[in-house]
């Protein structure tokens, strides 16, 4: 998931002008070095993490960083991110860069590393509407495909809300931005749909408290921007899907995006 370049700063076998490459991924064993004209392909050193989906990949590149400021790129399972090493005074240096690109959910990636997974909740928009009491229920959800699939219905009330989420809280400070690309299509009224961060895991049952939201009430294929920018810390990042009198809605999310 991040890589990390450091120079070294010399004694033993490393020379200062070597240069340590690790690479911590989810992304399997296909990652190769590029710096100082050449190209290495590094091999795991130790598995870690949870059910070993993590490796750690070691490389001592001769020389390879030989001035003060060197390109470098790197591939990762198909990918390649290329970046500049700049080494301070004291002739070290660290660097992460990332292969993750603010994606929180993408043609059935649900990026677990960063947002848990997302699963279904009973949770629900408001205790009441317009004098109705609003009913929490779990929405139908498949995410078995390339897209996530969520419906609410009304077979056990006549107003109800749920809710699809993340399992974790993502740190939002450094982003402006979340996009959903989804199709929202019903049965009987058009209702809202809510888009929504929230800095609480909301209870079964109980009411969200969103952070910053954005209503929609149109069918079809739509973008939805949601505004986060004047949000710090980590929040949970969801929709709410409603539907009322004899009726159903789903929202089908192709992406879901952070920029």
């Amino acid at each position: 998931m991040s890589v990390t370049i450091n120079r070294s700063g010399g004694g033993g076998s490393i020379q200062p002008t070597d240069a340590l490459v690790r690479v911590v991924t989810d992304y399997g064993s296909s990652v190769s070095v590029t710096a100082g004209g050449a190209t290495k392909n590094l091999k795991p050193l130790v598995i870690i993490g949870d059910a070993g989906h993590s490796c750690y990949y070691d490389l001592v590149k001769p020389g390879a960083f030989s001035s003060n400021a060197r390109s470098y790129s790197v591939t990762l399972g198909g990918n390649t991110v290329s970046d500049t090493l700049v080494v301070n005074a004291a002739g070290e240096y660290t660097k992460p860069i990332s292969f993750w690109n603010g994606e929180f959910y993408l043609n059935g990636n649900q990026y677990p590393e960063i947002t848990g997974g997302w699963s279904a909740r009973n949770i629900r928009y408001a205790a009441t509407d317009e004098g109705a009491t609003v009913h929490a229920v779990t929405p139908d959800f498949d995410t078995s495909g390339s897209t996530m699939i969520a419906t609410v219905d009304t077979s056990d009330y006549s107003d109800v809300s749920g809710s699809v989420q993340t399992n974790n809280a993502i740190d939002l400070t450094e982003y402006s931005t979340i996009t959903f690309t989804v199709n929202k299509s019903y049965v009987g009224y058009s209702r809202r749909i809510f888009y929504y961060v929230t800095a609480t895991d909301t209870a079964s049952g109980g009411v969200f408290s969103p952070a910053a939201q954005i209503v929609t009430t149109t069918a079809g294929d739509q973008t939805v921007s949601l505004d986060v920018s004047g949000l710090t810390g980590s929040y949970y990042v969801g929709f709410n899907l409603i539907a009322n009198g004899a009726g159903s809605t789903t929202v089908t999310v192709s992406s879901i995006i952070a920029s």
